[in-house]
């Protein structure tokens, strides 16, 4: 809930929630524990080794390649395949105008 700018939020629009609502979005597993991390106008969703995005992409901020916004959870494939070979992904951590992932391995 919150500001929508951006499509932050991840409910396929930019308005502003005023209410907690849940994402159209179902995780791969139910059993993973899932690990928010949320920036100024992107956010993300990590289940397990798996990373969902969101939200405004200026910059390359959302990691798909391009700059494209994304208004729903969308895959972040080229993450996966970044970390295999390191020890899986641990965590990831967004900021204003960037995004940051840390690996087992360090």
């Amino acid at each position: 809930w919150g500001r929508g700018e951006s499509g932050a939020l991840g409910h396929s629009s930019d308005k502003n929630e005023h209410q907690p609502r849940p994402l159209e979005w179902e995780p791969p597993s139910p059993q993973a524990p899932l690990k928010v991390a949320c920036g100024l106008y992107h956010s993300a969703v990590q289940c397990g080794e798996h990373v969902w995005i969101w939200g405004r992409g200026s910059g390359g901020r959302l990691g798909q390649g391009d700059e494209e916004w994304a208004f729903s959870p969308q895959l972040l494939e080229t993450l996966s395949e970044a970390t295999e070979g390191n020890g899986g992904l641990a965590s990831v951590s967004l900021g204003g105008l960037h995004s940051a992932a840390l690996t087992a391995a360090g």
